[in-house]
């Protein structure tokens, strides 16, 4: 069904590229010289999502927003970043960051694997926080809604887009709907397309700072984002983290279910049952995943058909990916610590 206007711009007139081995960054095992991409949720949660490293979220956000890298520093405060839904499906989902400042809330999301659902997702976050603190109680003189910044790291683009960050408002151009929701999307591989064609000394540096993120050769990012001081920081801090046991394990665990692990088989659920992923190790166990959840979700047609297709779909991504970990060396303690599984199923693999 179409609708008609006179200047829809319609998001599928555009082809999506994920597989540009040119521009596009995968995650994989660390060779001499490289640390983790930004693009990892490890790195991304471990570098931003902490307090005691308020200094990087700080200065990324202060190339979006109208306030002071400074006072960011000073007065940003993370908070709760748990999505609460009544659907069962949604239950337990968070986003990759929230902060809050002045009442202004800046959400930051990590989008590595596109998929038809991905700005439809992030859509539905950025309004839970729009929309968290109304009042609708009696006697309220009106709604008030949260003023929020979304920024999306993309690790994708669009086939005929040569813009590597756009901004978005909810408005037209002719009516102000409201002022309350900025969008920033991010196009990473568009970044490294421009450093490549124009040169480091033609990139902004809100784009030398991203991009320096995004890489994972060392000394690129160096030659990036080395008159950044806050970017050589990070570049020994981050070097410090990957050293640490935890990290590490943490980060095979990631590798291991990246392209179609436990939280797209989460997301998808019963309509598509797990997605594809990782050709090795999760193929046939994924095909059951996905004839299950249909079979539950026709038969059943009801919200407890959908849990338990879930259940199933997460306890079964859990034994893969335990299956994995415990092939590749990783004792079953920290295997058990790592997916819930008790030390007798994990025995048992």
């Amino acid at each position: 069904m179409k609708v008609y206007g006179d200047n829809l711009d319609c998001i599928e007139d555009y082809t999506v590229v994920k597989t540009d081995k040119n521009l596009i960054i995968k995650l994989r095992e660390l060779e001499e010289g490289e640390k983790v991409s930004i693009i990892s949720d490890v790195m991304f949660k471990t570098m931003f999502q902490n307090s005691k490293r308020i200094k990087y979220s700080a200065k990324l956000i202060s190339y979006f927003i109208d306030v002071s890298y400074e006072k960011l520093l000073n007065n940003l405060k993370l908070v709760q970043n748990d999505f609460d839904n009544d659907k069962y499906y949604s239950k337990g989902e968070r986003g990759d960051y929230v902060a809050e400042i002045d009442g202004m809330h800046i959400n930051i999301e990590i989008n590595n694997n596109f998929k038809d659902y991905t700005f439809e997702r992030n859509l539905e976050y950025i309004f839970k926080i729009y929309n968290s603190g109304v009042k609708r109680s009696k006697g309220s003189t009106g709604y008030k809604y949260n003023k929020v910044v979304q920024i999306n790291f993309n690790n994708f683009y669009y086939k005929n887009d040569e813009e590597a960050v756009k901004i978005f408002t909810v408005n037209d151009g002719k009516v102000k709907y409201t002022d309350k929701i900025t969008i920033v999307q991010v196009y990473l591989p568009l970044l490294r397309k421009k450093w490549y064609d124009l040169g480091i000394e033609n990139l902004e540096e809100k784009e030398k700072f991203i991009l320096s993120l995004y890489e994972m050769n060392i000394n690129n990012s160096k030659e990036i984002g080395g008159k950044i001081n806050i970017m050589n920081d990070y570049l020994e801090e981050s070097k410090e983290v990957m050293e640490d046991t935890v990290f590490g394990e943490s980060y095979d665990k990631e590798l291991a279910t990246y392209e179609g692990g436990f939280d797209e088989g989460r997301q998808a659920g019963y309509d598509d049952g797990f997605a594809a992923g990782r050709e090795e190790g999760l193929a046939a166990g994924r095909e059951e995943g996905i004839a299950a959840g249909r079979e539950e979700g026709l038969t059943a047609g009801r919200e407890e058909g959908i849990a338990v297709g879930r259940e199933d779909g997460e306890r079964f991504a859990k034994l893969e990916t335990a299956k994995n970990l415990k092939n590749n060396g990783v004792s079953i303690e920290i295997i058990a610590k790592s997916t819930g599984l008790t030390l007798e199923e994990i025995e048992k693999i």
